[in-house]
């Protein structure tokens, strides 16, 4: 761990006490939002105008609430937006439309352990502007990420599950922010399935990544048209004894993907990474493993033809770390670092800046967890 971050705990302890937001020691760039009560950040964009977009949970007289914040290259809050609903709400991602406004899709529960899909419509300076909400009223329905179709209207990946029920379905659904356009569900009673993310190609086509559970939980990959209907749809390393999970698929830039992920076997779990060809065949799969477990949130494919990843790496009686690296296409790593206190970090979603990274997860101190912010440079090293 870096040992700057012992300093930062000290101040972390002090400020969750007096649920006040820590201040990190001086020349480092993380920074923290919410309310320092077991909240988490999900999802960060770079805005049109340079500007950056944060997602996350905040825990709000014991439910919560969706918080969307917009800070500036330095990290300076401009404005932030609180969702509260009923029960609990959380976002799933936040995206930036045509005309800069940001949409977040997300689920809120309209009764407690049953959700409907949320999508809010926010503008530039953090003005609402509209709230949409999907569902039935006996199914619970997470929105878990979202992407814009070619015309612009809004494709959702989430999953669901019967009220009474304890496994839930993946699903894809279309809405042009009023109706549901149309609506496709994939997976089978009595197994758990769940999803990763999705993205567009420019034809118009979607894949989306998740992992589930038959024998054992295997990573899935579907492909489906502008209108949800299944083109391929394959499983990977089924049948081995091994559970692995899906968490981020990225189209890239030569033609083909790049899931991300974890594989586990006997307790101990390593960072994954399998790309595949355009027709969703697996050319190369990287198993990251050290005497550490970890597991790949987020992934990124670099000029150099690298990729750039974060998630989480455990150390034992230490606790869990933010652990970021840079991969090699031939599975070797270029550079990795972690940094965190003795309680557990994580980072979930990396996003590419002018000069490095920043990435968003969460920071925990004792029972109490923040939306935390780290800037890094292209080495992985948290800068100014």
């Amino acid at each position: 761990m870096n040992k700057f971050f012992w300093g930062v705990w000290v101040i972390f302890l002090f400020a969750c006490n007096k649920k006040e937001l820590p201040i990190p020691n001086k020349g480092v760039y993380v920074k923290f939002f919410g309310t320092v009560s077991n909240d988490k950040g999900i999802s960060v964009i770079k805005t049109h105008d340079g500007d950056f977009v944060i997602a996350g949970s905040v825990k709000e007289n014991e439910a919560y609430a969706i918080y969307v914040t917009k800070i500036s290259p330095e990290g300076i809050k401009k404005w932030d937006y609180h969702y509260t609903g009923a029960y609990n709400d959380e976002p799933g991602n936040v995206l930036e439309d045509k005309d800069g406004n940001l949409v977040v899709t997300g689920f809120s529960e309209q009764k407690p352990g049953l959700a409907d899909i949320l999508v809010l419509k926010i503008s530039t300076s953090g003005t609402p502007l509209d709230t949409l909400l999907l569902g039935d009223s006996t199914v619970d329905e997470k929105g878990l990420f979202a992407t814009f179709s070619s015309d612009q209207q809004l494709v959702v990946v989430g999953q669901s599950r019967e009220e009474g029920l304890s496994d839930n379905d993946m699903f894809l659904l279309k809405t042009d922010f009023q109706t549901v356009e149309w609506e496709r569900h994939i997976g089978l009673i009595g197994k758990m399935d769940s999803v990763g993310t999705v993205a567009r190609l420019n034809s118009g086509d979607l894949v989306w990544c998740g992992t589930v559970n038959r024998n054992d939980n295997d990573i899935r990959v579907i492909k489906t048209d502008d209108f949800g209907n299944i083109i391929w749809d394959y499983g990977f390393n089924e049948k081995d004894g091994k559970n692995q999970k899906g968490k981020d698929i990225q189209v890239l830039k030569g033609g083909g993907f790049i899931v991300a992920g974890s594989t586990k076997e006997g307790g101990k779990e390593d960072g994954l990474l399998i790309k595949l060809n355009a027709n969703g065949i697996s050319e190369k799969q990287i198993i990251l493993s050290d005497q550490h477990n970890k597991g790949i949130n987020s992934v990124k494919e670099l000029s150099n033809g690298n990729f750039i990843v974060t998630g989480y790496k455990d150390y034992e009686g230490k606790g869990r770390d933010v652990w970021v690296a840079e991969v090699s296409t031939d599975g070797s790593i270029a550079w990795e670092q972690n940094f965190g206190g003795v309680y557990p970090d994580e980072g979930k979603y990396i996003v590419e800046t002018t000069n490095g990274f920043l990435i968003i997860g969460s920071a925990t101190v004792q029972s109490n967890s923040m939306i935390a912010l780290y800037k890094i440079d292209a080495t992985g090293k948290l800068v100014k």
